[in-house]
C-alpha cells in the first residue's frame, strides 16, 4: 500500500481580531516574509450582533477577510509581497496622478479631478517630482503627511489629500504597477483622521414653515420640499424624468454613486411633482446654481429660519425624519443609496442626540 503524500504547505498568515471600545472588532492579518513580521489592518470590522442585519453583515465580512487571508498566502508563496513591478519602476508618481486626473475629467467627476490636481501640487512641493511609483513607501507617506501639516492647512484637508493619494495608489495596484499599498503599514495614530462633519438638517416644524411661505421660484420650492420627502440629491432632482416614475415609485440610477434606487413615493411627494406627463423632466425649470442659492437664502429668511439651507440640507432632513419616525438604519441606507451603512450611522447619532434632549426636557415628577 502506497504512502499518501503529506501536505507540506504551511499557512503562515493568521487572521487576528481586536476588540474596540465601541464594541466592534477590527480584523487584521499577521504574517512573516523574508524573516520580517508584518501586521496588515484589513479595514474590516465585525459589528456587535445585536440584530439580524449585523449578524448577516458579519458573515459577509468574515468571508471577505478569509479571502484576503488566502490571497496573502498566495502572494507570499509567489514572492509578490512588497516587490515592485517593472512597470512601476518606469512610471513616475506624478505622471500616474496626471493620468488619473484626466480619467476623472473624462468620467465627468471634475470636482474630484481638481482635488487630484491640488494633491499633485502638494506632492511636487514635498519633493516628489522625480519619485517613481515603486519608491512610494511608508517613509514617503509619513513625510508627505508632515509636509501637509507644515503647510498649515486644516486636519480635514490633510485627511482629504492623504486619502486622495492612497486612492490613486490603490488604482495603481489594479493596473499592475505596484503590488501593495504602503498605506497599510501606517498605524492608526500615524494616519490623518477625518473630521466628523455635522449634518445640518431641518425639523419638521421648519419644513412646514417653508411650505407655508412663498418662494421666488415655485418650481424650486416644489423641488426642495420633494427632496425633503425623498432624500434625492440636487443632481438627481434635476435629472428626474417622468419615465423614471412608475405609479407611486421612482426607479433611477443616481448620478453621484451610480446606485439604482427603487423607492416608493408618498402622496405628498407625488403632489409636489406636479401634473403627470408621459416624458420629460419633472422639474424642468429649475434655476441655475447661483440663482438657486440666492432664492433659497431669501426663502429661509421669509420663513424665519436661521439655518443656511441647501439641497443637501433637504437630503439630511429626509434621513433624520425617517430615523426619527422609527425607520431602521438599513432601510434608510438603501433609500438614500449609500454605499456603506457607516455613512447612514452619522444620522443615527443626530437621532440619539434628539432622544437625549427629549429625556432632559421631561418635567419633574
Amino acid at each position: 500500500m502506497k504512502n499518501e503524500e503529506k501536505n507540506t504547505f504551511k499557512d503562515n498568515v493568521s487572521l487576528r481580531e481586536r476588540q474596540l471600545k465601541n464594541g466592534s472588532i477590527s480584523l487584521s492579518l499577521d504574517y512573516s516574509y523574508k524573516g520580517k513580521r508584518y501586521r496588515e489592518n484589513l479595514g474590516m470590522y465585525l459589528l456587535p450582533e445585536t440584530n439580524r442585519i449585523n449578524k448577516l453583515q458579519n458573515i459577509e465580512t468574515r468571508k471577505a477577510a478569509l479571502l484576503a487571508k488566502a490571497q496573502k498566502s498566495v502572494d507570499i508563496t509567489c514572492g509578490k509581497v512588497g516587490l515592485p513591478t517593472s512597470k512601476g519602476n518606469k512610471k513616475l508618481l506624478l505622471d500616474w496622478m496626471d493620468e488619473r486626473q484626466k480619467f476623472y475629467v473624462n468620467k465627468g467627476s471634475e470636482k474630484y479631478a481638481k482635488l487630484v490636481s491640488s494633491c499633485m501640487a502638494h506632492i511636487e512641493k514635498y519633493g516628489g517630482k522625480n519619485v517613481y511609483l515603486t519608491q512610494v513607501d511608508k517613509k514617503f507617506l509619513l513625510g508627505f503627511i508632515e509636509h501637509l501639516r507644515n503647510a498649515h492647512i486644516g486636519e480635514g484637508s490633510i485627511y482629504t489629500y492623504f486619502t486622495c493619494l492612497v486612492v490613486q495608489l490603490t488604482a495603481a495596484i489594479r493596473e499592475g504597477l505596484i503590488y501593495e499599498n504602503p498605506e497599510k503599514y501606517l498605524t492608526s495614530s500615524e494616519k490623518p483622521h477625518k473630521i466628523e462633519s455635522t449634518r445640518q438638517y431641518l425639523t419638521i416644524e421648519e419644513v412646514r414653515r417653508l411650505a407655508a411661505v412663498d418662494c421666488k421660484d415655485e418650481t424650486l420650492k416644489r423641488a426642495f420640499l420633494f427632496s425633503c420627502l425623498t432624500g434625492l440629491r440636487i443632481s438627481d432632482v434635476r435629472n428626474l424624468d417622468w419615465s423614471d416614475v412608475h405609479e407611486n415609485k421612482i426607479a433611477i440610477r443616481t448620478k453621484k454613486t451610480g446606485a439604482v434606487l427603487y423607492n416608493p413615493l408618498s402622496a405628498q411627494a407625488l403632489q409636489y411633482m406636479g401634473k403627470r406627463k408621459k416624458s420629460g423632466l419633472v422639474f424642468d425649470d429649475l434655476p441655475k446654481a447661483m440663482t438657486m442659492h440666492n432664492y433659497l437664502k431669501q426663502w429661509q429668511k421669509d420663513a424665519g429660519i436661521e439655518k443656511n439651507i441647501t439641497f443637501h440640507v433637504a437630503r439630511h432632513t429626509n434621513a433624520t425624519l425617517l430615523l426619527t419616525s422609527g425607520t431602521d438604519l438599513y432601510t434608510v441606507s438603501q433609500m438614500l443609496g449609500h454605499r456603506s451603512i457607516n455613512t447612514t450611522q452619522i444620522y443615527a447619532k443626530i437621532v440619539d442626540e434628539k432622544k437625549e434632549l427629549a429625556v432632559k426636557n421631561l418635567p419633574e415628577i
